[in-house]
C-alpha cells in the first residue's frame, strides 16, 4: 500500500497546485494524489440517503445599531438562512 513519504507532502502538493503547475501535475503531486486515494478507505463513512447538509458561507454583514443613544456600524455573521440549503427554510428579511 502506498505511504505518505513526509509530513511535508501536503505542502509540497499544495505550493506546486497553486504556484507552478496547476493542471499539469508534477510526479511528486501525482504519487501524493494516487496515495490520498489509496489511503482514503479507512476515513470513508456512509451518509444516509434524505438527511440534509448544511452548509458554512463566508462572509458578514453590517448593521447600524445604538449604543446609549449614540448610532454605530457593527459587523455580524451572515444571518441563519443564508447558511442552509436554498428554498430549504424561508428565508427572513434580515439583510445580507
Amino acid at each position: 500500500m502506498l505511504e505518505f513519504e513526509s509530513w511535508s507532502d501536503y505542502l509540497k502538493f499544495s505550493l506546486s497546485v497553486r504556484h507552478k503547475a496547476r493542471y499539469v501535475f508534477e510526479d511528486h503531486v501525482q504519487k501524493f494524489l494516487q496515495t490520498v486515494i489509496a489511503t482514503s478507505e479507512k476515513r470513508k463513512s456512509g451518509f444516509p440517503t434524505g438527511n440534509i447538509l448544511w452548509r458554512a458561507q463566508l462572509g458578514d454583514r453590517w448593521e447600524t445599531i445604538s449604543v446609549q443613544g449614540e448610532e454605530m456600524e457593527e459587523q455580524f455573521p451572515l444571518p441563519p438562512a443564508r447558511m442552509t440549503p436554498p428554498g430549504l427554510l424561508p428565508v427572513s428579511k434580515t439583510p445580507s
